[in-house]
């Protein structure tokens, strides 16, 4: 008797164990993100698109919550990137965000690789020169 419960105790574990490693493995993936960075979501205003990449994303449970503004892009760069990939994560939301918001979806660049240009430090002051 305590051996077949033994058995069914370490089968059970057994499956736990596999929903937990299909979860990590489903975690780490990174698909393309065109639905979240579409140019219908300008503006949030083609309601049917968002319902649409809602539903195939997330079935009826979740819908609801996707189709909100505010966790739009969170919940779609989520789903197609993951979190093991941040910095894509990061730059699907960013790009997600400024298309929904009305803003040029491209990434600008940033000031600072743009070194070397603009002012110069300018002559420095030497030991002597400022009691003068």
């Amino acid at each position: 008797m305590t051996n077949g419960r033994l058995i069914d105790i370490k089968q059970k574990a057994n499956n736990e164990a596999k929903q937990l490693m299909k979860a990590i493995l489903n975690e780490s993936k990174l698909i393309p993100y065109d639905q979240c960075i579409d140019p219908r979501l300008k503006n949030f205003t083609n309601k049917a698109y968002v319902k649409d990449v809602c539903y195939d994303i997330f079935g009826e449970n979740k819908e609801m919550r996707c189709e909100e503004k505010a966790n739009f892009c969170e919940m779609c760069c989520h789903f197609h990137v993951g979190n093991k990939f941040y910095i894509k994560k990061r730059d699907c939301e960013t790009r997600c965000t400024n298309l929904i918001n009305g803003r040029n979806p491209e990434k600008k660049l940033n000031k600072s690789l743009r070194k070397g240009k603009g002012k110069g430090k300018g002559k420095k002051k030497g030991k002597g020169e400022d009691d003068l």
